[in-house]
């Protein structure tokens, strides 16, 4: 199980990237993140990315 450390890594590092595919990565990301926990913010996630949910 991910623990909230996981996520917060993870999301340091999308928001730290140079990737064109920022949205993309972080939406496969928290699909992932709330198929293993049933509490995962996927609002708080995205935002923790420094994107928002409608962006591409």
């Amino acid at each position: 199980m991910f623990t909230k450390q996981h996520f917060q890594a993870l999301a340091k590092l999308i928001k730290e990237s140079d990737a064109n595919s920022k949205y993309q990565l972080a939406q496969d990301m928290a699909k992932l993140f709330s198929e293993d926990n049933e509490k995962f913010n996927v609002k708080k996630f995205f935002s923790a990315c420094g994107i928002t949910q409608g962006s591409a």
